[in-house]
């Protein structure tokens, strides 16, 4: 791969940083699975010429702009399911079985 982008770290940042050709970049902007576990291969690193990248995908301001253009268009997500916060164990199986096309959500009704 030229370029990966990783939102997730963890376990499969070794895998992300593996798939990268001589001279690709890895950008990470998240870590909801954790930190990667220790053991980076250095050799592959220098010896490939990769570039490891730590991003926020952009500053305050473009955060701003990117909100300001969600309400002009009316962009909404894309939601699979509604579950209850009671059903919070249900809703995460689906997430780890990959069946949903679109967000979970969970609502928690006061």
């Amino acid at each position: 791969m030229d370029v990966v982008i990783d939102g997730t770290g963890g376990p499969s940042f070794q895998g992300c940083f593996s798939a990268l050709k001589p001279g690709g970049r890895l950008v990470a902007y998240g870590a909801t699975a954790g930190n990667p576990p220790v053991g980076l291969d250095m050799v592959r690193l220098f010896f490939r010429q990769v570039r490891i990248v730590g991003s926020t995908m952009g500053s305050p301001t473009e955060f701003a702009a990117m909100l300001r253009f969600v309400a002009e268009h009316r962009i909404e997500p894309a939601i699979d399911r509604i579950f209850g916060l009671d059903e919070a164990i249900t809703a995460h199986q689906r997430l780890l079985s990959a069946e949903q096309l679109g967000k979970i959500v969970l609502r928690h009704d006061y």
